[in-house]
């Protein structure tokens, strides 16, 4: 992800991880001007229970 962002000039990046009962972390990478942000999102919801988390989180920001 880290190379990803450097290529592209982007200050932030998102890594989603299948599984996992993390709550979500953000790391601040040290000699350059980016954030990786790492989400865990439990894939054996519904299709309707994924959005509505994502539509939470959208609001949050």
């Amino acid at each position: 992800m880290l190379a990803y962002c450097v290529r592209f000039g982007l200050s932030a990046g998102h890594l989603i991880y299948a599984h996992g009962e993390e709550a979500p972390q953000t790391h601040e990478i040290l000699g350059h001007n980016t954030s990786i942000h790492c989400h865990a999102i439990a894939l054996d919801q519904t299709l309707a229970a994924l959005l509505a988390v994502q539509s939470a989180k959208d609001v949050a920001y």
